[in-house]
């Protein structure tokens, strides 16, 4: 049982460290945010103020000339909010932490990223299961003692470095589309 339990929280270990390192990630996002909406408070305040101010010097005309001054850098002020809003969030949804690389937990952003992930899983499995078939002897045991056997032979490890270097250059091949496919997105909102 305890050796269930193990592999199961390592099999699960990844996610659950790419869900924490997100949730910290959005919380600095969204730190930055505030951030930018106090900056915009004081100006509405200042705004509000400097128009009360300006109200028993000028004109009537004078005044509602000011007040559309105000109003149209009031509305600037609220596009921008809302673009850096949309920018924060566009690109903290694309942003792949170094445990999600590593794995390949993110979300692929095409269908060759997709394709690529399968295949780097697929390695996975199969690295896992020719690893456990290292460790079966001649009667299909398995023995520690199949395994020094096994790694005595050179065409094993060539063999096994061979399978690892393909997930390896698959996993970079579909990090590297996510990257070039989320920077396009970036780019060209």
């Amino acid at each position: 049982m305890d050796k269930a339990f193990v592999s199961i929280l390592t099999g699960i270990s990844p996610l659950v460290f790419a869900y924490v390192f997100k949730r910290m990630e959005s919380r600095s996002a969204l730190a930055i945010n505030k951030g930018k909406l106090e900056e915009a408070s004081n100006r509405i305040v200042f705004a509000e103020k400097y128009l009360q101010l300006q109200a028993k010097v000028l004109s009537d005309n004078e005044l509602s000339v000011l007040n559309k001054e105000v109003s149209a850098d009031l509305f600037r002020l609220k596009q921008d909010i809302d673009t850096l809003f949309i920018k924060t969030e566009k690109a903290h949804n694309l942003k792949v932490f170094s445990v999600q690389k590593l794995f390949l937990t993110f979300r692929p952003a095409s269908w060759l990223g997709w394709v690529l992930a399968f295949l780097f899983y697929l390695s996975l499995m199969f690295l896992a299961f020719y690893t456990m078939g290292l460790f079966i002897d001649d009667n299909y045991n398995f023995s520690f003692d199949a395994f020094k056997k096994q790694l005595q032979d050179g065409d094993t490890i060539a063999g096994f470095v061979i399978c690892l270097s393909l997930a390896l250059l698959i996993r970079y091949l579909a990090v590297s589309a996510y990257k070039r496919k989320t920077a396009h997105a970036l780019a060209h909102p």
